[in-house]
């Protein structure tokens, strides 16, 4: 996920802090609409996309267990032995509820620059740099 993220702010990293700042909350605001958008319409109670590997697994004959919570097709068919859904043993993280929960959030625009409040404290200077403890002198 920080890869990801990391990419996405990749061509503003080198801007001025509010600049990059504003740019990360534009990226977070447009990714949160879209999101919410995405599973506006959605029905079923697991996302999109961990449906589709279930899906999969169902129709695929081998497969793998690992600690994704993502079922594989062994697991499924004992599922079924047991006269049960598998969607009904998929981690909650893949669920469509906790999917909304996590987008229910609103980010709310900022007040241009000159309409923040003006304070009477002294600028803030940058900490003094020390040497540290048995290094030598620059």
């Amino acid at each position: 996920m920080c890869e990801s993220f990391n990419w996405a702010i990749l061509e503003h990293r080198e801007k001025p802090i509010i600049t990059l700042l504003e740019s990360i909350k534009h990226y977070i605001t447009k990714r949160m609409t879209s999101h919410k958008k995405l599973l506006h319409g959605y029905t079923r109670s697991i996302c999109p996309k961990i449906q589709l590997v279930i899906e999969k697994n169902k129709k695929q004959a081998q497969g793998k267990w690992d600690l994704s919570g993502i079922l594989c097709c062994h697991v499924i068919v004992c599922i079924w032995n047991i006269k049960k859904k598998p969607e009904d043993y998929v981690t909650a993280c893949y669920r469509k509820s906790t999917f909304m929960d996590t987008y229910s959030n609103t980010v709310y625009s900022t007040n241009g620059l000159q309409l923040w409040p003006v304070d009477d404290l002294s600028i803030m200077a940058p900490p003094m740099m020390r040497r540290a403890i048995r290094r030598p002198k620059d």
